[in-house]
């Protein structure tokens, strides 16, 4: 009769895997290291790249309309103009990808980020490794195309990066652009209603992601002024991290395994 039971439990499909939390740290390591990553790239190219950003849009819409009405090098509307191409082809890109990424979680329970999110923020990682290179090879100041060409690859990763985030549905935040996540944390304190139900981030991982954006950019403007092109290597290394957190921390829970 035992043997019957074994071998009757031995033919039963294995638990359902349960699903990962998107509030939990592994979730929030990713978000912090693409932060930190975002800081890093718009800082670098305000300041080495033709004061455009590769991230902000609306900086960059600002800083066109100043530059037509004359109060901003002409050249402004130029660079202005290429970073938005590149964030619209890395947005257009990844929203290919993963046009069903929202449904993606419910055929992956037990994964924190879909397959094809994972994908993009590796193809992030050497887009970004490529823009490295060719900044070493541009030299400490690129200019003219290669100042184009890094303004648009750095501009499509960026629009790549907001885009897998907005495809990845509860484990995705912002790590782009942040007006809205300082407007939702202020307005939250303001009220009192500083913690909220669901699967939102808490306050604290908010102000740890926006704390993030601030020393990705102090981080790479220093290194900038100590190693000059070789900077650029930091995005790829952040970046290439968070992937690295979303893949291998998937494969070491067992939630992903079916085991309880």
């Amino acid at each position: 009769m035992n043997a019957r039971r074994r071998a009757y439990a031995h033919d039963e499909p294995p638990p359902e895997p349960r699903a990962a939390d998107p509030s939990g740290p592994r979730a929030q390591l990713t978000l912090l290291l693409l932060a930190t990553a975002s800081g890093s790239v718009d800082a670098l190219a305000f300041t080495a790249l033709g004061g455009v950003f590769a991230g902000v849009m609306t900086g960059n819409l600002v800083l066109g309309g100043v530059a037509a009405a004359g109060a901003a090098p002409p050249g402004h509307v130029w660079s202005a103009a290429c970073a938005l191409g590149g964030y619209a082809v890395g947005t257009a890109a990844v929203a290919l990808l993963t046009h069903w990424a929202r449904s993606a979680p419910s055929a992956e329970p037990g994964r924190l980020w879909p397959r094809r999110v994972r994908i993009a923020f590796g193809a992030e990682a050497v887009v970004l490794a490529v823009l490295a290179g060719c900044w070493m090879a541009a030299g400490s100041a690129p200019a003219d195309r290669w100042q184009t060409l890094l303004v648009v690859g750095y501009a499509t990763a960026m629009g790549a990066q907001a885009t897998a985030l907005l495809a990845a549905g509860r484990s995705g935040a912002p790590t782009t652009y942040f007006t809205s996540t300082l407007t939702t944390l202020l307005a939250r304190l303001a009220t009192g209603t500083a913690r909220s139900a669901g699967a939102r981030p808490s306050d604290l991982w908010i102000a740890a992601r926006l704390a993030c954006l601030v020393a990705g950019a102090g981080g790479a403007v220093a290194l900038h002024a100590a190693v000059a092109a070789p900077a650029a290597l930091l995005p790829v290394g952040l970046v290439g991290a968070a992937g690295a957190v979303t893949v291998v921390g998937d494969r070491l829970d067992p939630r992903t395994h079916g085991r309880s």
